[in-house]
């Protein structure tokens, strides 16, 4: 009868085993799904969107206000002399670099507006329900936010700057039509002596 129980017991505890470390491999399993998942939607540096998952969430919302008439609002900006700080400061302050401006964009954007990292020292900010005077004034403020931030300052020992290009959406845009605008609107800041906004010129 002792055996018999002995025997009845620790079928029992193998059997409990084997359910608790298939638990722990589902766990393991679905983590390293949502991990790739997240890989391949973000930015791994920043924690931003990715460039396609922002074309895809922007052209949702693009196609939305095409059918409700409502406002639409893009600015893309790049970081001003970001080769001079990977050059002289290494890689590694640079990357610093891109991540806090991620963070000031999560802290000063309003949750409806969706932002991602469009490669290299390149940024991109959907606002949704946003005419161009008020796309104006948030690109302002995240201008001010760079450049007057201490800890960026304390990266690159100099502040660091963006030039913006901001552009409207009209009938019939795509994301591809809006970012041409605003690209060439942000390489006239460029030209103009960086760390400025410019709007994309509507012909």
């Amino acid at each position: 009868k002792n055996v018999r129980q002995t025997f009845y017991l620790n079928l029992a505890a193998s059997l409990l085993v084997t359910v608790i470390i298939t638990f722990i491999i589902l766990l393991m399993i679905r983590g390293y799904n949502k991990k790739l998942e997240f890989m391949a939607r973000n930015d791994t540096l920043t924690g931003l969107m990715n460039r396609t998952a922002f074309n895809d969430s922007f052209s949702d919302f693009l196609n939305l206000c095409n059918r409700r008439g409502d406002p639409l609002s893009l600015i893309f900006f790049d970081i001003d002399n970001f080769k001079n700080i990977n050059d002289t400061l290494g890689h590694q302050a640079g990357d610093s670099v891109l991540i806090r401006i991620a963070e000031l964009l999560k802290t000063r954007l309003r949750r409806t507006d969706i932002v991602g990292r469009w490669g290299g020292e390149e940024f991109i900010v959907g606002l949704i329900d946003t005419d161009h005077k008020n796309a104006e004034v948030i690109a302002e403020t995240l201008r001010k936010a760079f450049e007057e931030d201490p800890h960026l300052l304390h990266l690159s020992s100099s502040p660091v700057t963006a030039s913006f290009g901001i552009v409207t959406a009209r009938n019939g845009d795509t994301i591809d039509t809006l970012l041409t605008r605003a690209d060439s609107a942000m390489y006239r800041a460029k030209e103009l002596g960086k760390n400025r906004i410019e709007t994309a010129i509507e012909h």
